[in-house]
């Protein structure tokens, strides 16, 4: 399992106003994962565009701040704990008409995919598409005791490859160890301090902006041995991802 701290983290400037950091990609050792930290400053904007490659399905997570989204010519503001699906060739973009900067991750179930610019037509008419994810709407489940997971991009709301989750961990909760046998695992820290486990090395700070990428079959786990939360996202290339409990 690869630990990609965030000082390690190559940062670039992806739109005018708008910073990412690629926090997974094939160059550090993803198989199908690509992952992006992206901080957008107020006023700034993405071309509307869409990803033609039929495995290129995108997640969107708001992280902190609002930003105005345009799908399908529909436009509505999401913000932090909202997310959006945007399925291949599906036109998509982003501006940020707040007076702060916002944080969105980005996720994709693939390392290769491209963009095609698209031209913003006459709006979709009919009910939100399913694919936008409002948190108020998201029901938190619990896996194992202070840990409360909210599905947020699951086959539910009509992704083919991609899995997303948010994790909040309360002091004390853990993620025994296990395996993924067939697919990798992103595990990306947003918030406060967590400890892995890494194969056979047991007890792995993890700060804030660092990433474990789990391969198949690495054995891991999560505790936070810390006195308050920790929020974690969980990503697989997959919407079925299956895991076995390991010693």
């Amino acid at each position: 399992m690869a630990i990609l701290r965030r000082a390690d983290q190559e940062k670039k400037t992806l739109f005018p106003g708008v910073e990412r950091y690629t926090v997974a990609d094939a160059e550090t050792g993803a198989l199908r994962l690509k992952i992006g930290d992206l901080f957008w400053s107020p006023g700034s904007s993405s071309p509307y565009h869409t990803h033609p490659e039929s495995d290129s399905e995108e997640t969107q997570y708001i992280v902190e701040g609002e930003i105005e989204a345009i799908y399908e010519g529909r436009r509505f503001t999401v913000r932090a704990g909202d997310a959006i699906l945007s399925p291949p060739r599906v036109p998509h973009g982003f501006v940020n008409n707040s007076g702060a900067v916002c944080r969105m991750v980005t996720a994709f179930p693939t390392t290769d995919r491209s963009y095609s610019s698209a031209e913003i037509g006459l709006p979709e008419s009919g009910p939100m598409p399913r694919a936008i994810v409002f948190r108020k709407d998201v029901v938190p489940t619990t896996p194992y005791e202070g840990l409360a997971r909210h599905d947020l991009v699951t086959a539910q709301q009509g992704a083919t490859s991609t899995t997303f989750l948010e994790l909040v961990f309360e002091p004390g909760a853990r993620i025994p160890p296990h395996i993924h046998q067939d697919d990798e695992e992103a595990l990306f820290l947003l918030e406060g301090e967590l400890r892995a486990i890494d194969g056979d090395e047991e007890d792995i700070p993890l700060s804030p902006g660092d990433l474990c990428l789990a391969e198949p079959g690495i054995r891991h786990g999560l505790t936070n041995a810390s006195d308050r939360k920790a929020t974690l996202l969980a990503l697989f290339p997959t919407t079925a991802p299956a895991s076995t409990p390991v010693d």
